[in-house]
């Protein structure tokens, strides 16, 4: 069990976890990537959910993927193409080149034949008391016969579906003291770059969204792991090998409890907000430039079109506007990192 106000927090914890782990657990090798896994599952508490950025210099976590990320999951899109910008190795995980078999948005939205959160919001606004709000990632039909590939990228195991299937399953959600409370269900969880990385920022993005649709507080939110890891070759291992030798102080002093920066409020429940998400993936789309004041609400034109034109643009003046101040600072060093 971890209690953690905000992502950096947690990732300290886990950090200090995996170093006594390492002394006693023998490595497994799933798909022959060698790894330390937990024994048992992990259940993260975070009580400050929407402190979501993550601001190590030694992780280096590019925020402007895990933002924009997230914006293309609530769409519920699973192009390839929007996501690779950010992280090219998310070509890896498409079996054609173009399309993401698992991505959670789409699985939120369109998977299985109807909107999710939107079934979700009309659950719990008819019933707030309601212990029946769940959306689901995981598909039995397809994802449970999945192509499984050795370390080479040979087939050991042939199935229908694609490459890529979901690592979090379900997501269960209540009202409780007029606050949205989510659990994240998930079967498989990369501490460094998965659970204490771009997952704290989906599913907390996810969690104000619908807290803002149904005009409630966000809540904790709790994360249960069932195989929580490290990976110990390749890039895996070689951030690991880095990032357990950092003093504690890098995560223990962020920027959140020292009241440098704040969260800003996404405020999804405004009227013209989903207009704004679909305008904003229809402008990329269609390659238009985004400026501020084609959008209504104060989220995207203050914080989601700052953010992308500092990171189109790699310019630090840009980010500058961004009204955010947990995203600017953090879009701000790591695009000084990259000019260095």
């Amino acid at each position: 069990m971890i209690n953690a106000t905000n992502v950096n927090n947690a990732l300290e914890k886990g950090i200090r976890l995996f170093k006594e782990l390492e002394q006693f657990e023998s490595p497994i090798s799933p798909r022959g990537f060698r790894t330390i896994e937990c024994p048992e599952p992990v259940t993260t508490v975070y009580t400050h959910p929407t402190e979501r950025v993550l601001f190590s210099s030694v992780r280096d976590a590019n925020p402007f993927f895990h933002f924009f990320e997230s914006l293309w999951m609530l769409a519920g899109r699973n192009d390839v193409g929007f996501v690779e910008q950010f992280n090219p190795q998310m070509k890896a995980y498409s079996d054609d080149g173009k399309r993401i078999w698992g991505a959670y948005g789409q699985r939120w939205r369109n998977h299985f034949g109807h909107d999710q959160l939107i079934e979700l919001v009309n659950l719990l606004k008819a019933d707030p008391a309601s212990r029946r709000g769940v959306v689901a990632m995981w598909s039995p039909d397809g994802d449970q016969v999945c192509r499984v590939t050795g370390h080479d990228g040979e087939v050991i195991l042939g199935g229908p579906t694609g490459k890529d299937v979901p690592c979090n399953t379900h997501l269960y959600f209540k009202i409780r003291d007029g606050a949205l409370r989510m659990t994240v269900l998930c079967r498989s969880n990369d501490m460094l770059w998965g659970a204490y990385g771009a997952n704290a920022v989906h599913m907390s993005m996810l969690q104000e969204y619908l807290a803002g649709k149904l005009g409630v507080r966000v809540g904790p939110m709790t994360q249960v792991s069932d195989s929580l890891h490290v990976y110990l070759d390749d890039k895996g291992g070689a951030l690991w090998a880095k990032i357990k030798s950092v003093e504690s102080d890098e995560f223990y002093m962020c920027p959140y409890r020292l009241l440098e920066v704040e969260p800003f409020q996404m405020n999804a429940g405004e009227a013209k907000w989903d207009m704004d998400l679909n305008n904003f993936f229809h402008c990329y789309d269609e390659g238009k430039r985004l400026f501020p004041q084609h959008y209504s609400t104060d989220f995207f034109q203050h914080v989601a079109v700052p953010m992308w034109r500092g990171w189109k643009f790699r310019s630090v003046s840009e980010l500058e506007l961004c009204a955010a101040s947990d995203w600017r600072k953090a879009g701000v060093e790591w695009l000084q990192r990259r000019a260095k």
